[in-house]
């Protein structure tokens, strides 16, 4: 299929977002390529959100909006899936915008490399404006990768970068059919990723930044430890239970991975914890410090950097007295 058959669709999760879902349907409707179909998936908004995406859908034809019961991300991208027709699809959150060529050079090299998948770079921001006011994802040039490549740098079996990010891609249908996102959980686009993944046979990556991320600053610093942080551990267990039945050569990296996240767990709980979580996720702790302690032999053979390497083993031999150091330093 030429690129000027392929249709293109993107999926916009609208939940609470009335302050800033404006500036992301904006960047949608001002690509240099338009969408052929722009899927908006109100999750039950109790602002004007709701009312925003059915102005928008009345005004432009490419637009439609479909309303459910609060569900969640996952729920909400998932009905945009059931329901999208191009031959491509993009994710986008509706409170980050992209940029207005987003469409023009990622389809173009989907097409050009003959490739699954193709990925921008992304900057996450504070800012109104655009500008990355906390940090940059960047890659200076273009790259193609096969399967296994692609697939060993998403568990970071090759470097460390996170690639799991739903948005700031673009998607052929058959990558995504049979590859919806998990209900009820955060750190949904881990597993999305690797179902992905286990769909594409090759992946286009391009140096140039095409979506802005925004996190409100507010919501950045501050955060006492909870049960989100412990979900990243719980994904990845439900990753490695997916890679043994599907790809179960990749099992152990994602059982690797598993090990990544309960070390970080344990940081987050040393650094942002405190008395009453302690007691409260003291089961979660005892579970990550045991698997941690079972398979550091495979940690440190890992590709870990070798400063994080050295405090998972400090940490998992001296949590108990590391935690009670900081607790009475507080």
């Amino acid at each position: 299929m030429s690129i000027n058959d392929m249709t293109v669709s993107a999926i916009v999760p609208v939940y609470n977002v009335e302050q800033y879902l404006e500036r992301c349907l904006e960047s949608i409707r001002n690509q240099t390529r338009p969408f052929d179909e722009v899927i908006l998936v109100d999750d039950g908004s109790t602002d004007r959100s709701g009312k925003i995406c059915e102005e928008w859908a009345f005004s432009n034809p490419t637009f439609h909006v479909v309303h459910q019961r609060n569900g969640g991300l996952s729920a909400a991208r998932n009905k945009g899936v059931e329901l999208y027709t191009g031959d491509c699809v993009a994710f986008i959150d509706s409170d980050d915008w992209i940029a207005k060529d987003f469409v023009e050079v990622l389809l173009n090299l989907l097409v050009r490399t003959d490739s699954d998948i193709a990925i921008g770079q992304w900057v996450r921001t504070d800012g109104e404006d655009g500008c990355p006011a906390c940090s940059k994802v960047g890659r200076s040039r273009e790259r193609v990768y096969e399967a296994d490549e692609y697939m060993s740098m998403l568990l970071r079996i090759r470097g460390n970068r996170a690639l799991h990010y739903a948005p700031s891609k673009l998607y052929r249908r058959s990558v995504v059919e049979d590859g919806h996102f998990p209900l009820g959980i955060l750190n949904e686009d881990v597993e999305g990723a690797f179902k992905f993944a286990l769909n594409a046979s090759r992946v286009a990556e391009t140096g140039r930044v095409l979506y802005y991320y925004y996190r409100n600053a507010s919501s950045i610093t501050g955060s006492s430890f909870g049960e989100n942080y412990l979900n990243l551990s719980h994904v990845w267990q439900r990753v490695e239970a997916i890679a043994e039945s599907r790809a179960p050569e990749w099992a152990e990296a994602c059982g690797y991975n598993v090990m990544r996240a309960d070390f970080t767990i344990l940081c987050d709980m040393l650094l942002h914890g405190d008395e009453e979580s302690d007691k409260r996720y003291s089961e979660e702790r005892d579970a990550c410090l045991g698997r941690l302690r079972g398979n550091m032999a495979m940690l440190l053979k890992g590709p870990m950097p070798i400063n994080r390497k050295i405090a998972a083993l400090i940490i998992s031999a001296m949590y108990l007295k590391i935690n009670h150091i900081i607790r009475k330093m507080r």
